[in-house]
């Protein structure tokens, strides 16, 4: 494709293009939309095991102050290790689906899941220091600057709203370690709700935004369109040269059922297509130099196209399929079928 970057990119991205791009790694990408998903499947975890886990927090709590209150001293390490166990069993399911659902979200909007070693190889342009002031002040990054501070206006303004029409219950809560779980089984999914559809909107738009930018980046120039349509459809002298072929092929129809007659010596056989006024001279739409050859080109002859049996059939063979009868044979093929009756 072109390198000439004076040329302006006028036409959209071919499927072509998009799909090359795609198996070297590059395609549209929203990171607000992956951490959706990311935060959303951990959120779903923690909401859905949120009173067993308060229970279980709760009795932990419980037997190490009991421990301790009843001098226990000897087993605060046993606590301690049982307390570790059963933080570990309820937070590992929770780093699980958060590891499936990233990687099922960079499949998702990438379009499937593809390792391409073209995103590991070393980019030497982005230690260039003015292709770095360009990424610096850009469009781009103006872009995720607005975006970051859309953010963090519209995630500030909301808890200040959350704690606001929730100060009532906040300060009738009591202080104790149950009231506090409680609070925070009350609190929690309420809160996480609301910030999760927050993200699932700004990841939306944000990817929206990404894609347009990636498709615009991907523009082809004329000339890149120019070069793809030859790697497509081939040089245009090759491809009118098929066309012409074609063409000819569907004037001139060869093959053994469009034989007239057939001429045959041994394991050589050939067929000519012939008919008053439609072909000036004999063509050659089929011929076998073996003897299975002979069989089913005997198969596919016509019923009423004869089979000369005649040493001719060694000199007209050489020809290529579709051509005429040459000039040095014109003459004995003339004899031969009109000795044949077939003029």
């Amino acid at each position: 494709m072109s390198e000439d970057t004076s040329e302006r990119k006028e036409f959209a991205a071919s499927a072509r293009k998009l799909r090359k791009m795609r198996e070297q790694g590059q395609f549209a990408q929203s990171r607000d939309l992956s951490s959706f998903f990311v935060t959303a499947a951990g959120a779903v975890y923690v909401i859905l095991a949120l009173p067993l886990m308060a229970n279980k927090l709760m009795a932990l709590f419980d037997l190490a102050f009991r421990g301790i209150q009843n001098g226990y001293s000897d087993r605060l390490l046993e606590v301690l290790l049982l307390d570790l166990a059963q933080v570990l069993l309820l937070t590992l399911p929770m780093f699980l689906a958060v590891l499936v659902a990233s990687l099922l979200a960079g499949g998702v909007i990438g379009g499937g899941i593809k390792f391409s070693p073209a995103a590991l190889v070393p980019k030497f342009e982005r230690i260039n220091p003015q292709e770095g002031f360009k990424r610096l002040f850009g469009k781009q990054a103006l872009l995720q600057f607005l975006m970051s501070l859309v953010k963090v206006i519209v995630f500030v303004g909301l808890l200040i709203g959350f704690i606001y029409f929730n100060l009532g219950f906040l300060t009738r809560g009591g202080n104790s370690f149950g009231s506090g779980i409680s609070l925070l089984v009350y609190l929690l999914p309420r809160l996480v709700g609301v910030m999760m559809a927050i993200m699932l909107v700004i990841g939306l738009v944000d990817f929206l935004i990404q894609r347009g930018v990636f498709l615009e980046n991907a523009k082809m120039t004329r000339t890149e369109t120019k070069n793809e349509s030859k790697e497509q459809e081939g040089d245009p002298l090759r491809r009118s040269r098929r066309k012409e072929i074609a063409r000819e092929d569907i004037e001139n129809p060869t093959g053994a059922r469009q034989a007239s007659f057939a001429v045959q010596q041994g394991p050589v056989m050939v067929a000519y297509r012939w008919v008053q006024g439609e072909t000036p001279v004999p063509v050659l739409v089929a011929k076998t130099s073996s003897a299975d050859g002979v069989r089913l080109l005997r198969g596919n002859l016509p019923e009423r196209a004869p089979v000369i049996r005649d040493k001719l059939a060694l000199q007209l063979v050489r020809p290529p399929i579709g051509s005429p009868v040459r000039q040095d044979d014109i003459h004995p093929l003339a004899q031969l079928m009109s000795r044949n009756g077939l003029y």
